[in-house]
C-alpha cells in the first residue's frame, strides 16, 4: 500500500585541501563553515541532517487504481472518499501508520545531533476531486486532522525530527473584481498548495505555501 525511501545525508568537516581550496589561500570561512553545525532549528543545533521519505502515488490514478469508465477525463480522476471529513480521517491514518513505521525501523539515526526530515509526497492532501473547496466541511476536517497530527509529533519522542505530512491542495472561486480586472475570465479559480511543517518534541507548526506553478 506504501513503502519507505531512506536516504541519510551528513555533512562533516575536512581538510581544505580535501575541498580544492588552495593550501595558500585563507581558509578561515571555510573552515569555520565545515567545522559549525549545519542547521539550527529553535535554538538546537545539528550536526548532520537525515531525509526519511515516504512514497506514495498522489498523481491522477489510472484504472489499475479504480479509475474505470471515466475516457477522456482520465486526468480528472483522483483517488479519496467524495466525503471531505472521511477523506481526510483515513489519509490521515495512513500517514499515521507510515511515520510510525519509519519511528519503529532501526534505519534512523539515534544521535540528537542529527536531524530528521520526515517527508510525504506533495498532493497528499488532495480529496477525490484533486483538491479539497474551502467551506465549513473542510474547516472541520482540518480541525481535526491538525489536532491529532499536532497531538502525536509533540511526544517527546519526536524530539530532533521535523514532520512534513506531504502538501495541502484547496480551491476557492477569485474575487470576481480582480477576474474583470485581468481581463482572464479562465482565472476565475484560486489555488493554493502549501506545506504544514511540525516541530518534533513541540507545539510549533508552521505552512510554507507553494509560489510557482511546477511545469
Amino acid at each position: 500500500f506504501f513503502g519507505f525511501l531512506l536516504v541519510t545525508s551528513f555533512v562533516k568537516s575536512m581538510p581544505a585541501s580535501n575541498r580544492g581550496i588552495d593550501a595558500a589561500e585563507p581558509t578561515d570561512f571555510f573552515d569555520n563553515f565545515f567545522e559549525e553545525p549545519v542547521i539550527w532549528v529553535e535554538g538546537q543545533k545539528y550536526t548532520s541532517v537525515q531525509y526519511l521519505g515516504f512514497n506514495l502515488f498522489t498523481a491522477p490514478g489510472t484504472e489499475a487504481d479504480g479509475c474505470l469508465n471515466v475516457g477522456e477525463n482520465i486526468d480528472a480522476c483522483y483517488l479519496g472518499s467524495p466525503e471531505v471529513l472521511n477523506d481526510t480521517q483515513h489519509r490521515l491514518s495512513i500517514f499515521t501508520q507510515a511515520i510510525d513505521r519509519a519511528y519503529a525501523s532501526e534505519y534512523w539515526d539515534r544521535n540528537p545531533e542529527t536531524l530528521k526530515i520526515f517527508l510525504a509526497p506533495e498532493f497528499y492532501w488532495r480529496g477525490q476531486k484533486g483538491a479539497y473547496r474551502i467551506g465549513p466541511s473542510l474547516n472541520l476536517a482540518s480541525e481535526i486532522a491538525v489536532k491529532s497530527l499536532s497531538g502525536k509529533l509533540r511526544h517527546q519522542r519526536f524530539k530532533h525530527w521535523i514532520v512534513v505530512p506531504g502538501t495541502v491542495v484547496m480551491v476557492q472561486h477569485a474575487d470576481q473584481s480582480y477576474v474583470e480586472m485581468s481581463h482572464r475570465p479562465y482565472e476565475n479559480i484560486s489555488y493554493y498548495n502549501f506545506a504544514p511543517i511540525h516541530i518534533g518534541g513541540t507545539d510549533l507548526m508552521y505552512l510554507k505555501f507553494k509560489n510557482f506553478i511546477s511545469r
